[in-house]
C-alpha cells in the first residue's frame, strides 16, 4: 500500500480557472482555494468547477399544484408543461440566499405526488414535447390513492426550465415539488 497519493496536484497562486493562455481539452487546473476545474473546449477554455456539489439541496419550492390551478390531468388532456425555473427564479427573491439556486439548471430533483386519483394510472416527467416521452413512468397510482416519488429529469432546453408531466390513465391531479437541482 502506498503511503502517498497516486495522484497530486499542485495548487496555483490563484483562485479559480484559468483566464487566459492556450489550454486544451482534458485539462485539469486547481486553484489556490482547492477548486478542481477541468478544461472542456480548448483555447482559451471553458472550464466546469468539479468540486461544486453534483446536487443543490434547496428548500422545497411546489411549482405546480394542479389543485389550484389548471385541473388534474384526464384521459382527454393527457400532459402539462410546468415552469421548474420561472418558479425558481420568483422564489430565489423571497425563500433564499441569493444563489441558491442557479438560474441555468440542467435537472430538476422533483417530488412527484398524485392526488384525487380516479381510476389507476401513472404520471411520467421529461424534458421536452409528448413526443419525447421514453415510455417509463416515475409514479403509479390506484383509484382514490395519494402517492408520490422522486424524480430526477431534464430540464427542457427549447424551453428552458420546462417539463413535461404526463399522463397515462383516467384522471389525477398532481403536484410538482422542486427539492434539488443540477447545474
Amino acid at each position: 500500500m502506498a503511503s502517498s497519493a497516486h495522484l497530486k496536484l499542485i495548487p496555483t497562486p490563484g483562485a479559480g480557472a484559468p483566464t487566459s493562455g492556450a489550454h486544451t481539452l482534458g485539462e485539469f487546473w486547481m486553484g489556490a482555494n482547492g477548486v478542481l476545474w477541468q478544461c472542456v473546449a480548448a483555447t482559451p477554455g471553458t472550464w466546469i468547477n468539479l468540486s461544486a456539489p453534483l446536487v443543490s439541496a434547496n428548500p422545497p419550492i411546489r411549482v405546480h399544484d394542479s389543485r389550484t390551478g389548471g385541473g388534474p390531468l384526464t384521459s382527454g388532456s393527457s400532459s402539462r408543461s410546468v415552469a421548474v425555473a420561472v418558479a425558481v427564479a420568483v422564489a430565489v427573491a423571497v425563500a433564499f440566499t441569493a444563489g441558491t439556486i442557479p438560474s441555468g439548471i440542467s435537472s430538476g430533483l422533483c417530488n412527484l405526488t398524485c392526488a384525487n386519483c380516479v381510476g389507476a394510472g401513472f404520471l411520467a416527467v421529461f424534458a421536452g414535447p409528448p413526443g419525447n416521452w421514453s415510455g417509463t413512468s416515475n409514479v403509479n397510482f390506484n383509484n382514490a390513492q395519494n402517492i408520490s416519488n422522486n424524480a430526477t429529469r431534464a430540464v427542457s432546453a427549447a424551453t428552458p426550465g420546462e417539463v413535461t408531466v404526463l399522463l397515462g390513465g383516467q384522471q389525477t391531479d398532481f403536484i410538482v415539488d422542486l427539492v434539488g437541482d443540477y447545474p
